[in-house]
């Protein structure tokens, strides 16, 4: 318990919201991707100029997370002080919905997801 503790401590200090900022007052859009991926999803999306793309990376949850606790500790990596989007596909769509209950991003987008649990097929 102590050593699980530890390691969400330190990656949390490492993804601190004040690592990311906007540039030029541009909208940053987070991207989240799905369980089993990483960055390498978004690497041929092209996104206007007028915004700019921040990745989401996943740390390792701590035992007995839910996925409200799961979306709050990625929230961490989020600037919320300027304008933004959170783009999530599959599990990364999830927990963009999750973050959504508690930040106030411009728009959430989810692809290949779905809102909530009783939604699945």
């Amino acid at each position: 318990m102590k050593k699980s503790f530890i390691i969400c401590l330190v990656l949390f200090s490492l993804f601190s919201p004040g690592n990311i900022l906007a540039q030029d007052n541009k909208t940053v859009i987070y991207l989240i991707p799905g369980q089993g991926a990483d960055y390498r999803l978004f690497k041929n999306l092209n996104i206007d100029s007028s915004f700019v793309s921040h990745n989401i990376h996943y740390t390792i949850p701590c035992k007995g997370w839910s996925m409200t606790d799961y979306a709050k500790e990625l929230s961490g990596q989020i600037d919320t002080s300027s304008k933004y989007i959170i783009i999530g596909i599959s599990l990364g769509g999830m927990l963009a919905t999750e973050m959504g209950d508690f930040l106030n991003p411009e728009k959430i987008i989810i692809i290949s997801s779905t809102k909530c649990r009783e939604k699945l097929p």
